[in-house]
């Protein structure tokens, strides 16, 4: 039983279990309802817990959000082999942001993009969520081409978040066998075409 309890700083214990289906309450119902139609309320219905449990762990809907979006984002992590070699590290990224964005987490983070544009906490919570996550795939390309400026560095990240999000998310289908490869290579063009 041990195992299954999470120790966040002081308090009672969380119970991993019902983090985890706080999470995927949370994404199932953004995927549903989009981030203006999510509440406290049918998380808590949706998870098997009470109101009260939620309103412990969240004092806002954007906390909420944030929280599902890190969460899933290193437990992905936490599966990615570090190989040392930043080409192989980068089509594991490629991967796992495929992985990540299919479903209704790629229905969801549709919603969350849009409502961010308009929701300046909502902005600000997903931008520190997720902004690990920039920085590593920035770092990793950046070891690949370590004399490519920062715009070429951000668009090259761009080229490839808004391909798996406009692929998995809006298409709603995978992308082709040899996708990731494809979209790696895409991203090391931008890096290698001329000023």
């Amino acid at each position: 039983m041990a195992e299954n309890v999470i120790m966040r700083g002081r308090g009672r214990p969380r119970e991993a279990e019902k983090d985890e289906a706080i999470r995927e309450a949370t994404w199932d119902l953004l995927a549903q309802v989009g981030y203006d139609g999510l509440t406290f309320e049918a998380v808590a219905e949706a998870a098997g817990i009470s109101r009260t449990t939620l309103y412990r762990r969240f004092s806002a809907k954007s906390a909420l959000v944030a929280n599902a979006l890190y969460e899933t984002s290193r437990r992905m992590e936490r599966e990615m082999a570090v190989s040392g070699d930043p080409a192989t590290e980068l089509l594991t990224h490629v991967r796992n942001a495929q992985a990540f964005m299919t479903g209704a987490r790629g229905r969801a983070v549709v919603t969350i993009t849009e409502s961010a544009s308009r929701t300046p906490e909502l902005a600000d919570a997903t931008r520190a969520a997720t902004g690990g996550d920039e920085r590593r795939v920035l770092d990793l390309l950046s070891r690949l081409r370590p004399h490519a400026s920062r715009d070429k560095l951000q668009l090259a990240l761009s080229v490839i978040v808004g391909t798996v999000m406009f692929h998995q998310a809006m298409r709603g289908g995978a992308m082709p066998a040899n996708g990731a490869q494809a979209l790696a290579a895409a991203a090391m063009a931008v890096l290698d075409a001329p000023e």
